[in-house]
């Protein structure tokens, strides 16, 4: 099927003060494109924008857009798939030269599970932080696969309350 049209048909914002960017996740430099979820991040952490990456047929044009705000010196780029993230820290420098990221899952820096199961634990308190008591303590995580794409398999604690 021929979707050119649907492209040409698409306008650039000339208003914009943000660089956009496309991003795509290959197995290897050069190899196959994974399916993946991407987020694009601060350097504090934040998410500013989520997306899904396409792989094998799917149209090669199709893939996740990011605006990065101006003024941005650098982006964190996580991927997350079969329950393992990893993610790049990519200057704005390159943004702004490229419209299109590729990323080599290979070569990316796996994210510690403690930090996802943190995060987890803060999107499910809604980032409300509680006062510890002192009787607070860690153990395997009891819902290893309900971590929204961004799973710590099991292999970390959660927060408990004795």
């Amino acid at each position: 099927m021929n979707v050119s049209a649907r492209y040409a048909a698409l306008v650039a914002d000339t208003n914009s003060t943000h660089a956009l960017v496309n991003v795509r996740l290959l197995d290897q430099e050069g190899g196959e494109r994974l399916p993946a979820i991407v987020e694009l991040r601060t350097a504090d952490g934040t998410v500013l924008a989520s997306g899904q990456t396409r792989s094998g047929t799917a149209d090669l044009n199709d893939m996740p857009g990011f605006a990065v705000p101006e003024n941005t010196a650098s982006v964190i780029v996580r991927f997350a798939r079969n329950g393992e993230a990893r993610e790049k820290t990519v200057p704005c420098a390159v943004c702004m030269k490229s419209h299109t990221l590729d990323f080599a899952w290979n070569e990316l820096t796996p994210v510690d599970p403690a930090v996802l199961a943190a995060e987890t634990w803060l999107r499910k308190t809604g980032g409300r932080a509680r006062r510890a008591t002192g009787r607070e303590f860690f153990t395997r995580c009891s819902q290893p696969n309900d971590c929204n794409g961004l799973g710590c398999g099991g292999e970390v604690a959660s927060l408990n309350r004795h």
